[in-house]
């Protein structure tokens, strides 16, 4: 693959949210953040890492609904060509993320590193693998205990959520809360939801890591409270190894104000992550300089 050449891409002033700019959906993105311009120039050597819900997905109240629009599926697809290393770093089963994504061949990192789907070749963290029975006691119990709320199963996981009944939060943060200690487990709080997920070292900053090997870029896009880690890690690797690390907050008004603090820039929406990531691509297929 050729190295591309860098563009005259111009930054619109905008707004700051929470210490990062603003580039997104509702101030409209015409050019590229300077930020992006390394990866232009070196995409053989670049990776981007992106959360799946409320990054590239809208969310939705049944999380099974979940769908991506067929541009950002269109756009990853081209990416994929055209950077050395472009992967879907997300809590969901690597087999949802299979079927939302089709046949584009990227890697995928589910159960926020617990599976993993790369280069044709699926695997599963064995460390989790024997909480699996108190997983399901414990889902079991979540499910008779919180009648009507949607407890979504994932294997080694399951997460409640209360989108469609937000006046039961508290009663799913007690009760969801209770069950993970009575079967010795852990919780995460995510967007309007509560993961009840084995007590090992499982986030997305352990995930990040495997993927990013001797790239010496490295963007990293995300939503929630979840994403955290994985900038915090990021950051480390990036002062560590003199990595080039973009962190790129999707901001909505669930967004944590720890994660849009911790963002180079903050797209609003994932409207306006696709607005960014096409805008990268367009200067990806100019001609060299």
């Amino acid at each position: 693959m050729a190295t591309r050449g860098s563009a005259p891409w111009v930054l619109i002033a905008t707004p700051s949210l929470s210490g990062g700019r603003l580039f997104g959906y509702a101030s409209v993105v015409r050019s590229l953040p300077h930020e992006l311009a390394a990866i232009v120039r070196d995409p053989d050597r670049s990776a981007l890492l992106l959360d799946f819900d409320g990054t590239l997905a809208p969310i939705v109240t049944n999380p099974a609904a979940a769908t991506l629009p067929p541009e950002t599926i269109q756009v990853l697809d081209s990416l994929q060509s055209r950077i050395a290393r472009v992967a879907i770093v997300s809590g969901r089963p690597v087999q949802f993320l299979r079927e939302a994504l089709g046949p584009i061949p990227i890697a995928l990192v589910g159960l926020y590193g617990t599976e993993r789907f790369i280069d044709g070749v699926p695997t599963i963290d064995d460390h989790v693998q024997v909480y699996r029975p108190a997983i399901e006691r414990a889902a079991q119990a979540a499910e008779h205990a919180l009648t009507g709320l949607l407890i979504e199963r994932k294997g080694v996981s399951f997460t409640i959520h209360w989108r469609g009944s937000p006046a039961r939060e508290q009663e799913a943060l007690r009760e969801g809360r209770m069950v993970a200690k009575r079967f010795g487990l852990t919780t995460e709080l995510g967007r309007m939801a509560l993961e009840v997920r084995p007590p090992t070292k499982i986030d997305k900053g352990q995930a990040v890591l495997p993927l990013v090997g001797t790239y010496k870029h490295v963007l990293f896009a995300g939503d929630d409270r979840a994403d955290i880690p994985a900038f915090t890690v990021l950051r480390t690797h990036a002062i560590r190894t003199a990595t080039h690390v973009i962190l790129v907050a999707v901001a909505s008004d669930e967004s944590p104000p720890e994660l849009t603090g911790l963002a180079d820039f903050t797209v609003d929406g994932p409207h306006g992550l696709l607005s960014v990531l096409q805008l990268l691509l367009s200067a990806l297929q100019q001609p060299a300089i």
